[in-house]
């Protein structure tokens, strides 16, 4: 328990000393600049300002001279992030921004467009397992701590909360509005490639009105942990069939120590995966998969927290407390050899050469980056670009100190799976429905807690760590050249294997990549082969990561994947030592024999991999079907989950050897909603036949500045050695080696003119005037609403199954589809909307058994006989109305999918609609009478181009 803060004699950084007031180039606007050093990446080309604004606004400038895009990211350090970003007109967007801050209006429509994206964005949270686990986290700490509450909010909590208070939201967002965003505690990060003094000219002129409150960040008293919630067990249920275990320990605020890093060395020690490591006896047990560590060490203000968290096995869940054993065990042994400088200094060495040679982030996500980052007060001027990589230097005192909190008093467990043999879950959490269960940790894995000395004896500290880099020079060519190569060059091919080679000629870093794609039909010619596959890949990648993990705490990573008929392996990192890196990997993939237990442990992994996909969000099973049709191989849920039963030790080495003995190698070296889904497509349709008109209206500079948008954008130049690599490896995975198609691209598109993009749209996307138009629609059916069976696709129309969908999921079940239809049929296109809503309601009301309430239709019901106005139910601004203009719309056509389709499918027994449209309820089937998986047409060379200078392996 924590009582104090031991860290509180450490001071704030200086922000005053160096700041010299300074005066804008052009108006003469005061302020004041750092005059002293900030610590910059040899890498980093950019310039850096930092200015104070005079209401005491921070303000970082950065000049990117290279960059074609601008951004600007203001944090309020009250939990809010304003952060536009690709500004092409960017000084007015800065004022924009500027007086959201200076003079928001509030306005209600606003408010509740808001209001709606919040409760939206709750919605599609509630079925995922991480923002489920954080809820029930924080909800479970001390009730009047602020750490406690709902932190995403949604329309219950915001708007409904304050109706029943008798609170106006508007007034109440103007009230925090006043009360907290103060200049203060902001910091506002500006990029673009103005020069220094203009961006300066412009933060000073639009923000310095933001109104100076002094220091307004919200600190709670006490920890949201305190004596009452820790010593304790929660059991809870996850969405998806998965184990995990989470140790929470409380913590003082540890912002003042951030320098020294003490929980990156804690971090790097408990999360070490080689021999002696926690994760090496929870493997060898076969109780565990992963194991990490995380410090909320600069998030939060008056406390912090650090969680151990381990990916389970069902083994593993069952003997949960031999884990905790095992981590505190280890972390015995730590406390009881003292903190180890040697190890410290490695890290450190390590994080100085990824600040020092780190690559260039895209402008979004670096000012995003650096604004959020200003809300530790330790951190210097100085430091403000590497206080995350570079360390204020070894503190035995303070990494000692660290380590006795992580101790089985100061500790409560969270067990997670989506069923408990051991426990019932009778609590519901509010805002999630997270079904969970508390009790009191047994004594024995409290103060009593202890590890087994067999236990014991295996865990010990790591060696030295042999990757650590051995040099990083760079070599860089005598001649430099402003253009860099633009394909690799092919040093050998023959019939088993092609090896490439892209020498660094712009990034000029000690970094590299190599990559292997093995190419063999066995990867994934069938479901069970997919899955032999995959599993293979988890084996292998399990035993060489625990093998390996050295050279990942020496920024260098083996990775290995499958996917597209090929087994993807290869390395990156510091390039003195991939050569080596790769042949250990290599060595083991030639020798890899599986093992029983972890085939057992793995196999159970991928069989909840499958089986948790139908928990997928619905747009992300939408993308899986469209897969599915346009891809081959492909397997949909039905055939993975048949084909796992085959999934034996031996068919696994069987076709390990298949694999690699006739396999063929290249190689690269290299420095949610409930929508009704056929409503979405008709409105889909109906932009489909309206953009035209946009199209047609754009004018010359218009269309001009949309192609030089896209022409930036392909030239825009490379960040990386991997943004290079993953582009020239896509070429030559494709077998296409179209290394120069960006220029192409860019050649085509300065041709291109307005009446080629009408003529392409005519040709290709009209489906009124696209010859043999063909266009592919997925949809995303939820279970809980009305769906159409095949018999009715096949009756009725598209727009009258929309129509009849929107009426059903706004609760008016009265009508049927029949009369939805014959309605529709009836109906005078020439009527105004409000007259058809009018008709329709009748029609409603005239089917209902009861007379209609005011509570179920939203109107008075007001059925007397001296009514004569007709009774309207359905509002023009609907969904409804919408729906119901398409429909009618489309009936008076004739319908043209029936004209336009070339192919009868109904010999494979496919639904055809009223419109020609036809369903797709065997993509099998289907995809295999369509010509879209031929031999793809390369746009470029086949055949590798070898130089003359290059050796040919015959």
């Amino acid at each position: 328990m924590v009582a104090n803060n031991p860290f509180n004699k450490y001071k704030p950084a200086d922000w005053k000393t160096n700041f010299k007031s300074k005066l804008t180039v052009e108006s003469s606007l005061p302020y004041k600049e750092y005059t002293g050093l900030i610590d910059k990446s040899s890498n980093d080309q950019h310039q850096y300002r930092l200015m104070r604004l005079p209401n005491n606004l921070t303000v970082l400038c950065v000049q990117d001279v290279e960059a074609k895009e601008a951004a600007a990211s203001l944090s309020v350090n009250v939990g809010s992030n304003a952060n536009p970003t690709e500004l092409l007109a960017f000084e007015g967007a800065l004022d924009r921004l500027a007086q959201f801050f200076i003079s928001p209006l509030f306005n209600a429509d606003c408010i509740d467009r808001e209001l709606k994206a919040v409760d939206s964005e709750h919605k599609g949270y509630l079925q995922s397992d991480s923002w489920r686990t954080y809820q029930l986290i924080t909800g479970t700490t001390n009730p009047t701590h602020p750490f406690s509450r709902f932190s995403t909010g949604n329309t219950e909590t915001l708007k409904d909360a304050a109706e029943e208070l008798g609170l106006d939201l508007r007034e109440e967002l103007i009230k925090f509005y006043q009360k907290y965003y103060s200049a203060d505690v902001m910091r506002l990060v500006v990029i673009g490639n103005h020069s220094l003094d203009v961006l300066s000219e412009w933060v000073t002129s639009k923000f310095s009105a933001i109104k100076s409150k002094g220091n307004t960040k919200p600190i709670a008293d006490g920890h949201p942990i305190g004596k009452a919630e820790l010593g304790k067990v929660i059991h809870y249920k996850t969405v998806r069939k998965m184990y995990e275990l989470k140790m929470q320990f409380a913590l003082p605020e540890l912002k003042s120590i951030h320098g020294a890093k003490p929980f990156a060395y804690i971090n790097a020690l408990l999360g070490h995966k080689e021999a002696g490591s926690i994760y090496s006896v929870l493997r060898k047990n076969g109780w565990a998969t992963t194991i990490s560590g995380y410090s909320s060490s600069t998030f939060y203000d008056g406390f912090s927290t650090y969680e151990i968290s381990v990916t389970a096995t069902l083994k593993g869940l069952e003997n949960y407390e031999d884990i905790v054993s095992v981590i505190f065990g280890y972390i015995n042994m730590l406390v009881k050899n003292g903190p180890q400088e040697w190890y410290y200094q490695e890290l450190a060495l390590v994080s100085k050469a990824r600040f020092d040679f780190k690559d260039k982030e895209d402008a979004e996500r670096y000012a995003l980056r650096l604004s959020g980052e200003g809300r530790n007060q330790y951190v210097s001027p100085q430091h403000i670009l590497s206080h995350n990589y570079i360390s204020s230097g070894y503190n035995a005192v303070l990494i000692s100190k660290c380590l006795s909190y992580l101790n089985p008093n100061n500790y409560r467990l969270f067990i997670g799976a989506q069923e408990h043999k051991s426990v019932e879950c009778e609590l519901e959490e509010k805002y999630y429905g997270i079904l969970h269960h508390i009790a009191d940790l047994p004594s024995h894995m409290t103060s009593e807690v202890k590890c087994s000395p067999s236990v014991a004896k295996m865990l010990h500290l790591p060696g030295r760590n042999i990757y650590l880099p051995e040099s990083l020079s760079v070599t860089k060519p005598a001649t430099p050249t402003d253009t860099p190569a633009l394909e690799p060059v092919l040093l050998r091919k023959n019939d088993k294997f092609e090896v490439w080679f892209k020498e660094d000629d712009q990034f000029f870093t000690p970094h590299g990549r190599i990559g292997l794609a093995i190419s063999s039909e066995s990867v994934d010619n069938s479901p069970v082969n997919y899955l032999l596959s995959a599993l293979l890949c988890k084996l292998v990648s399990a035993e060489l990561h625990e093998q390996l993990f050295s050279a990942s705490m020496a920024n260098s990573y083996f990775y290995m994947s499958q996917g597209g008929g090929l087994i993807n392996v290869g390395v990156a990192g510091f390039s003195s030592g991939l050569p080596n890196l790769l042949k250990t990997a290599l060595q083991k993939l030639k020798t890899f024999k599986v093992d029983v237990q972890q085939f057992s442990i793995y196999l159970a992994e991928i069989e909840r991999m499958v089986q948790s996909k139908r928990q997928d969000s619905p747009l992300s099973q939408l993308y899986r079907q469209l897969d599915n049709v346009n891809v081959a191989p492909a397997f949909d849920q039905d055939m993975l989950e048949k084909a796992l039963k085959y999934i034996t030790l031996n068919e696994l080495q069987r076709h390990i050897e298949l694999i690699f003995s006739k396999g063929y190698v290249k190689m690269l070296v290299s420095g949610n909603y409930n929508h009704n889904p056929a409503y979405v497509t008709q409105r889909i349709n109906r932009f489909i036949r309206q953009y035209r008109q946009k199209l047609q209206e754009l004018t010359v500079d218009e269309f001009e500045s949309s192609v030089q948008s896209l022409i930036s954008l392909k030239q825009e130049k490379l960040k990386s050695i991997d943004d290079e690599f993953g582009e020239l490896w896509a070429y030559i995975k494709s077998d296409k080696y179209n290394f120069d198609k960006l220029n192409e691209d860019v050649k085509h598109l300065k041709r291109l003119n307005k009446d080629d993009l009408l003529a392409f749209w005519d040709k290709y996307m009209s489906e009124d005037t696209a010859q043999g138009y063909t266009r592919l629609d997925m949809q995303m059916w939820s279970t809980k609403i009305w769906q159409p069976t095949a018999e009715e696709f096949e009756m009725y129309p598209s727009t009258v199954i929309a129509l009849y969908g929107c009426l059903r999921s706004a609760g008016h079940t009265g009508l049927t589809i029949a009369d939805v239809q014959s309605f529709v049929s009836s109906a005078d296109a020439s009527s105004s909307i409000e007259s058809l809503l009018a008709e329709l309601s009748e029609l409603y009301l005239s089917k209902q058994v009861s007379p209609v309430s005011s509570e179920a239709t939203g109107v008075t019901n007001t059925d007397t006989a001296d009514v004569k106005e007709p009774r309207i139910v359905f509002e023009s601004s609907s969904k409804i109305a919408t729906a119901l203009q398409m429909a009618i719309s489309s009936a008076k056509e004739a319908p043209i999918f029936a004209t336009l389709s070339k192919t009868n499918f109904a010999n494979i027994d496919m639904k055809q609609s009223p419109e020609g449209i036809w369903l797709i309820d065997d993509y099998k089937r289907f995809q295999h009478t369509q010509p879209l998986h031929g031999v793809s047409v390369p746009s470029c060379k086949l055949v590798p181009l070898i130089s003359e200078s290059a050796p040919m392996d015959n």
